[in-house]
């Protein structure tokens, strides 16, 4: 890492709460709570969803959301949701992840599929997809 940036205490990976390690490998903390899918919500607020095996091969997936109660007779606008966190943390399963899909779905109505893609640096773009 550039030392003049470190200088000016703007160390990413201590702003991130990660350690870069020898091999190139990130060490994340697992601090981030997990959502499960919700396939039956009870609570206001939540919609139903799911998880799709994408690639099992490689554990990627796709949860989706539905919005509750929609119109049979009207087509759904699909929001594909690609998390942040510059490809390097978190989940499509990460609470803050999961609970803006959710309202996404709620408030707009959409069907929203959110992608749970491999991290970098181990899987750098396009592996991450794939």
């Amino acid at each position: 890492m550039d030392d003049e940036i470190k200088n000016q205490g703007c160390d990413p990976y201590a702003k991130l709460q990660i350690v870069l390690n020898p091999d190139g490998s990130l060490t994340r903390p697992e601090t981030y709570p997990l959502c499960p899918p919700n396939p039956s919500p009870s609570s206001p607020g939540s919609v139903p969803s799911k998880d799709v095996p994408l690639n099992p091969v490689h554990k990627t997936w796709i949860r989706i959301y539905r919005p509750p109660n929609p119109s049979p007779a009207r087509t759904l606008p699909v929001i594909i949701n690609f998390h942040g966190s510059g490809f390097i943390c978190h989940s499509a399963a990460t609470e803050p992840i999961h609970k803006g899909c959710e309202d996404l779905a709620l408030q707009i109505p959409a069907l929203v599929v959110s992608v749970e893609y491999r991290l970098a640096p181990e899987h750098r773009l396009p592996a991450s997809l794939r």
